[in-house]
């Protein structure tokens, strides 16, 4: 148990600086006091198909506690980071899902997203 717990606080210090040092923000969601829900979002520059001047928002994470999923805290937070992107200057918004993740496939599209790239992967060995 105390190497879960050590795991999972060197994994979020290893995020929580990469959201530092890209200049990036957290939205959380709590019910009861507890921490239920997070968003991580930034900016990034435009590419092809937007204009180089088009900035793009970026959601690195978005995690909702399994007992809260399927209540709308999702969607809060993702409104949440739609609305700060938008006000920073944002004229898009992107994200990774893992081809396998149903659910979050299933939520991203509800939300209004869809497939404008593919993305290849390969295990190093």
């Amino acid at each position: 148990m105390g190497l879960a717990a050590t795991t999972d606080q060197v994994a979020w210090e290893r995020r929580r600086a990469f959201y530092i040092e890209s200049g990036s923000f957290v939205v959380r969601a709590h019910a009861n006091h507890r921490l239920i829900g997070y968003a991580a979002a930034g900016m990034r520059p435009g590419f092809a198909g937007w204009g180089p001047e088009a900035p793009m928002g970026i959601i690195h994470d978005l995690v909702v506690t399994e007992p809260a999923r399927r209540q709308g805290v999702g969607t809060l937070l993702l409104h949440r980071v739609r609305s700060e992107l938008k006000a920073t200057g944002a004229v898009a918004l992107q994200l990774s899902v893992v081809r396998h993740n149903a659910d979050a496939l299933a939520f991203y599209s509800h939300n209004g997203f869809e497939t404008i790239a593919e993305t290849l992967g390969v295990a190093l060995r």
